[in-house]
């Protein structure tokens, strides 16, 4: 069963990654934000803010961006900062969720530990989120103890009203910008002299 926050406090989530990349993907930024306007508390994760604790739920995306790193040391220290800190939170009665948009990263340095600290997150998991109904077989079959959690599907959401809408497409017409079947005058800038255009 999921920890929930007594009803005269609000729910406190700490989110990776909340709003922070919102510019290079807006995914987080639109899950949040209407979170937020209900009332429900949404802080940026940061290792000090989920070692001071207080958070109900810790809701991860990519975990991988804490521990698939060039260098050993950054790497060793993402994935056994990220995992210790973790078994703490939940210890206080925190609770860890995760929706899996990958089953593994898009790119390797350290392979072995990097597959350590899969099992180790995934082991630590009490919940997961899929983007489909599809996607869940293929995510117990790679973190096989998750076939014991809780599971929620929740599609993607659009982008539809993130960006702002495209330019209207260019009026139809000929290599030299005249309109199609509408004779002209159209001056050259480079010649400044004036021709006709006959389509």
């Amino acid at each position: 069963m999921m920890h929930a926050a007594p009803s005269d406090t609000p729910l406190r989530v700490l989110a990776w990654p909340a709003f922070a990349n919102k510019r290079g993907n807006p995914y987080t930024a639109c899950l949040y934000e209407p979170m937020a306007e209900l009332g429900v508390q949404v802080d940026e994760f940061r290792f000090d803010r989920l070692l001071r604790g207080g958070y109900d739920i810790i809701h991860v995306h990519w975990p991988d961006g804490l521990f698939v790193r060039p260098g050993a040391a950054a790497a060793w220290a993402g994935g056994l900062g990220l995992t210790t800190l973790l078994w703490q939170a939940r210890r206080r009665g925190a609770r860890l969720v995760w929706t899996v948009h990958n089953l593994g990263s898009h790119e390797t340095h350290h392979p072995r530990l990097e597959r350590w600290c899969w099992q180790a997150f995934s082991a630590q998991v009490d919940g997961f989120f899929s983007l489909s109904a599809a996607g869940i077989p293929a995510i117990e079959a790679r973190f096989p103890r998750l076939a014991r959690r809780p599971r929620w599907v929740v599609p993607h959401g659009s982008y539809r009203t993130t960006y702002p809408p495209p330019p209207p497409p260019p009026r139809p017409g000929n290599a030299s910008g005249c309109p199609l079947q509408t004779p002209s005058c159209c001056t050259s800038a480079s010649s400044a002299r004036t021709r006709t255009c006959r389509t």
